[in-house]
């Protein structure tokens, strides 16, 4: 049986789909299996999985043996039964991918689709509002003389290289972007953006290409230079909202912070701790990009909870504060288990308010019966008055008469 395509959207490997197709594993070389994750767009790559010929172009696709003589005749020419991949290729064919995968979580993060073609992240324009084409004329670069001891400014900004000075005990000023910052066409409304950074750490300059979702910056924070990367989207409302986040500083430190809060990443998760190589940048922001955050808790209405055991994110959703960030699910176990609470509460404050209601009832019939059962008692009480008094009236009518015969 084919295994199925990890590529999404590619039915390969699936029972329905009768044609016959070849697969090919993922190279186990770690220099080709990043060129493979840059290349298949939304996947996280391992050695494992499968990728039909389909999303080959057919100069790395090898369906034929020839052998050459020394004159450079054919003399031996044989069909493979299965296609096989010429050395150092990779998948570059995803038809429709771009408009069909939706969040590299797989479920709700609202992330722009990308493409990729090689191996170094190809920066496409932002078409607004719904052509999402780009091309490589769209984009311009920051000079790569820039690097992260220079200067603490925006990355995003054009700035005078030639002086590049820093005050630490002034700390860096905010510096708001111009027109002349981001350059607009009106005919087809392009924003031109910036896809290639300068970072720099132990006396190593390096300039490389992020994804367009992900933006950078400097800062210096306890008195240190600092590259940070941040990745914003827009889930519940049209406002941006900071997401993700990774720092890296001179020393090449690499810290993660999810809903703004630190990230502290075990031996298993698989992020890296120590920056290697200024070209695996790409590949270590795609891969924190493809872990799904925890969606937490939308709370609404009065809602008995300790506020030393949540906190609020950017984005005005409400977590544990045992929230592990990262999660296979939509939500954490410490989010889901504060969701639960939550409900249980609520269901308690509505039964309650019902045995109110069923109590106050009761006590109204009870107030009508005692009514009752006084009126009754003082009936009776004024029947056996009248018949004493009729008695007494009889007794004095006899005595009268005879009385009067005497």
């Amino acid at each position: 049986m084919t295994k199925p395509c990890i590529v999404p959207k590619c039915k390969t490997g699936y029972k329905s789909v009768k044609q016959k197709t070849s697969v090919f594993k993922v190279p186990k070389d770690s220099e080709m299996r990043k060129k493979w994750m840059l290349a298949i767009p939304k996947i996280c790559v391992n050695d494992v999985f499968y990728v039909c010929e389909l999303h080959f172009e057919k100069k790395f696709l090898k369906k034929q043996c020839v052998m050459y003589n020394e004159k450079g005749d054919v003399i031996f020419k044989r069909d493979y039964e299965r296609p096989q991949l010429q050395p150092g290729a990779y998948p570059t064919i995803f038809n429709n991918v771009s408009e069909t995968v939706n969040d590299c979580s797989m479920d709700d993060v609202p992330c722009a689709e990308r493409s990729y073609a090689t191996n170094d992240l190809i920066s496409e324009a932002l078409q607004l509002p719904k052509d999402q084409e780009r091309d490589q004329e769209h984009v311009h670069n920051v000079d790569q003389d820039r690097t992260l001891v220079d200067n603490c400014s925006d990355l995003n900004m054009e700035v005078d290289i030639e002086h590049p000075s820093v005050n630490e005990d002034q700390g860096c000023e905010p510096q708001m972007l111009t027109a002349a910052d981001m350059e607009t066409q009106p005919e087809t409304k392009i924003l031109r953006i910036i896809d290639k950074i300068s970072v720099g750490y132990s006396s190593e300059v390096s300039a490389v290409s992020i994804p367009w979702s992900w933006t950078a910056s400097e800062a210096i924070i306890d008195n240190k230079h600092h590259v940070i990367f941040s990745h914003v989207i827009s889930r519940r409302s049209a406002i941006p909202t900071l997401t993700k986040a990774v720092t890296i500083d001179k020393t090449g430190k690499i810290e993660y912070s999810v809903h703004g809060r630190k990230l502290e990443p075990n031996e298993g998760s698989g992020f890296p701790l120590q920056l290697e190589n200024c070209e695996d940048v790409p590949a270590i922001l795609l891969q924190f990009e493809k872990r799904r955050a925890c969606k937490g808790v939308i709370l609404s209405g009065n809602v008995n909870v300790q506020l030393s055991a949540i906190f609020e994110s950017s984005d005005g959703v409400w977590h544990s504060k045992d929230c592990t960030l990262i999660t296979k699910g939509r939500k954490c176990v410490a989010c889901k288990d504060l969701l639960q609470r939550i409900n249980r509460s609520k269901r308690r404050a509505i039964n309650k308010l019902k045995v109110l209601r069923a109590k106050q009832l009761h006590d109204e019939k009870q107030r009508k019966l005692c009514v009752a059962k006084k009126a009754e008692s003082l009936k009776k009480k004024l029947e056996k008055k009248c018949d004493e008094l009729r008695t007494l009236v009889k007794t004095k009518i006899k005595e009268c008469r005879n009385v009067s015969q005497l």
